[in-house]
């Protein structure tokens, strides 16, 4: 649904695009921040069947920027008109793939999101002690640089972005001398920024630091570590030149700003990490400075702290589940990132689905289906669920557990 906000059109504009797991969110903001306009839908991306478990997690990329073009066109064309910056963030830890030709975007892979755990444990076990032996960011499952290795011995498939919109053919190219491709790596973010603009293969401060094994001082790629972790020179070299957060934007292509009604010289921000955007979105809202804690309940969950650089020298991480990320002004971000958000809620109502028969059900059939369930008050009076927190890689198998204790309450009672 869009709802416009205010019918004044500004003398210039932003556009704000979320990248999410699920879904794809778009705002129109006013030079004075007031916001004007908003859409969001969800973007059905995924590429593994629907209730089948899987360690593969992937997004058609091409199916992403489909769902983007397709929300920016539902705010209303003049406030699009106005709009001279593009500022994307979502997702992070990802990674996917592109091919380029003399800066003509050729092809790109899926995007591997950071729920992937293809990669072996003994893999990731060496990655790990590598990146703690190097003083490096951390590194999961799910993050881009273990996603590389993989991929330096089965290489992902490559679509055509012309395949993600017919008006949009982006080289006359169609069958690129394979010698003279050029190989980019980066988060989903990246690749769609560097479509729109065919610009260089640069990446922000904080999605670098999301794909781990990152050198956080010198804003670098240690050659050193991945040689060590077994990342050939190639492989090395796809990785994108890092640049600080918010201090640089590339000219948007002509075709691309005229076929989403954007002022002609609209220029897109390079992305950054979506703890970093709504972090700084609600300490905007506060009056004072005062240390805060902010909390995010989305896909996954994460519990964010701003800290100064020298309260970050002193901090001492020991806790998998921590970790200090880059935010704006040389400031930190102190961040505990838990699986316990909508994914748990998602995994519950699965459950449910699965043990309901396969003819559709009305809503009052499905409650009364529920409680008729071993799990009901009819054979449990007393009922305790005890939530255990485990890591947003799942460091823990562990879900939830149920006992006697507290009541239990039918679904039919629940709001």
């Amino acid at each position: 649904q869009v709802l416009t906000k205010a019918n004044q059109r500004p003398t210039m504009s932003i556009i704000g695009i979320d990248i999410g797991t699920t879904a794809i969110k778009v705002c129109i903001m006013g030079s004075s921040g007031r916001l004007l306009a908003e859409a969001s839908q969800p973007h059905h991306a995924s590429t593994e069947p629907e209730g089948i478990p899987s360690k593969l997690h992937e997004q058609a990329t091409t199916a992403l920027l489909t769902m983007i073009e397709s929300t920016v066109l539902r705010l209303p064309e003049l406030l699009r008109a106005d709009v001279t910056r593009v500022a994307i963030t979502g997702q992070m830890h990802g990674l996917c793939m592109s091919t380029w030709v003399d800066s003509q975007p050729i092809a790109v892979s899926n995007n591997v999101t950071w729920m992937d755990r293809r990669v072996a444990a003994s893999t990731m076990s060496l990655l790990q002690r590598i990146a703690q032996q190097h003083h490096l960011t951390n590194v999961n499952h799910g993050y881009g640089i273990s996603t590389l290795l993989y991929w330096q011995q089965q290489p992902p498939q490559l679509l055509s972005w012309s395949s993600a919109s017919n008006q949009a053919k982006l080289s006359d190219q169609t069958d690129p001398d394979v010698s003279q491709l050029q190989y980019r790596g980066g988060s989903c973010l990246d690749a769609i920024a560097q479509y729109w603009t065919h610009s260089p293969s640069i990446i922000g401060e904080s999605l670098a630091h999301s794909l781990g094994m990152f050198e956080v001082k010198s804003r670098t790629w240690p050659s050193a570590a991945l040689t060590q972790a077994g990342l050939d020179a190639k492989h090395q070299a796809m990785l994108p030149t890092v640049v600080k957060d918010g201090q640089l934007d590339h000219a948007m292509q002509d075709s691309h700003c005229r076929r989403l009604g954007l002022s002609s010289n609209a220029r897109v921000i390079v992305p950054f990490g979506d703890n970093q955007a709504q972090v700084y979105g609600l300490a905007a809202c506060l009056p004072t400075n005062k240390p805060t804690l902010f909390i995010n309940l989305g896909t996954s969950c994460q519990l964010t702290m701003i800290v100064t650089a020298e309260q970050a020298s002193q901090l001492k991480i020991a806790n998998a589940m921590l970790e200090l990320r880059p935010y704006f002004k040389d400031r930190h971000l102190v961040t505990l990132a838990t699986l316990n958000g909508g994914n748990v809620l998602a995994a519950m109502a699965q459950s449910v689905v699965s043990s309901l028969p396969s003819v559709p059900l009305s809503l009052e059939q499905v409650l009364q289906d529920w409680d008729r369930t071993p799990y009901s008050p009819a054979e449990f009076d007393q009922l305790s669920v005890t939530p255990l927190m485990f890591g947003e890689r799942g460091q823990q198998d562990a879900t939830f557990s149920v006992g006697k204790g507290s009541r239990w309450l039918s679904l039919r009672k629940l709001p």
